[in-house]
């Protein structure tokens, strides 16, 4: 199998040569194939009192493998059995979030989906981790872009989305372009085929409702309809991706599909904002 054994992912340079040789490093996980593998028994204490990500019983279970293998003996520079070794390398993995370091100096994050469907190319069922993905990861609402379910790395780096952030998929800055009054509305109604007059009817309904406000009077509507609207305008743009803010690239419908889905959204609901 070229898949890598830690993660499922298989890199196009390891298609080209036909194997996985010694040394090779997955570009998603980043462990090197035949070394990091080789975790000693002295090793496996070590994570175990600086890790989360074994038990006692796991290191038990470990020493009695080894045990096994070693004819009832067990030193510290044994090596673990393989198998035992892969699962901790990915733990570790899905611990940290399942980040593809394709890029070391700035890995990016794999949602989690694409992780799902990566581990079950070597069998693995990500819900058997559960216990390892942070709450970040768990959380639907967690640090994906409320408008177009981008999850950026800074944010992810900083466990937080703070004002001021940029996206860098639609690239609407986080409690700044979000910040839309019912004047704003109106000239979005008048200048953009986004809204209609019912959802603008119904914004100031909302907003009556919510802040007891006398007719007339502006304010900001609530941030659920002020992301629908950036929503469907990034969309009606194209669904422009601004990693590369002088140059941004259109998504592929899956792609954003996929990106959608992580905040609960379809974009099949979207179609009448979708460029032909």
């Amino acid at each position: 199998m070229l898949n890598c054994p830690v993660c499922g992912h298989i890199d196009e340079y390891i298609i080209k040569q036909g194997a996985r040789e010694s040394d090779d490093f997955c570009m998603c996980c980043f462990n090197e194939y035949d070394s990091d593998e080789c975790i000693t028994v002295l090793e496996l204490h070590e994570i175990f009192n600086n890790e989360s990500i074994i038990d006692n019983d796991f290191v038990v279970r470990a020493i009695e493998l080894v045990k096994q293998k070693n004819g009832g003996q067990v030193r510290d520079d044994m090596l673990l059995p393989k198998d035992i070794a892969l699962e901790i390398l990915r733990r570790r993995w899905v611990k940290e979030r399942i980040l593809r370091v394709r890029d070391y100096g700035k890995p990016s994050f794999i949602d989690v989906a694409t992780a799902r469907k990566q581990l079950a190319e070597i069998g693995v069922d990500l819900d058997n981790y559960r216990e390892w993905l942070s709450d970040v990861m768990l959380n639907d609402a967690m640090l994906n872009c409320p408008v177009c379910g981008c999850l950026n790395y800074d944010d992810i780096a900083e466990d937080e989305r703070d004002i001021g952030d940029i996206c860098s998929c639609c690239f609407n800055e986080y409690e700044v372009d979000d910040y839309i009054t019912l004047s704003d509305l109106k000239s979005i109604l008048q200048d953009e085929t986004i809204i209609d007059y019912d959802f603008f009817i119904n914004a100031i309904e909302i907003v009556r409702e919510r802040n007891r406000l006398e007719d007339g009077a502006d304010t900001t509507i609530p941030v659920e309809l002020a992301y629908e609207v950036l929503r469907r305008r990034w969309i009606n743009d194209g669904m422009l991706n601004h990693i590369d803010c002088d140059n941004p690239v259109q998504l592929d419908v899956e792609t954003a599909r996929k990106q959608l889905a992580e905040i609960g959204i379809d974009l099949d609901d979207y179609k009448r904002f979708q460029k032909k």
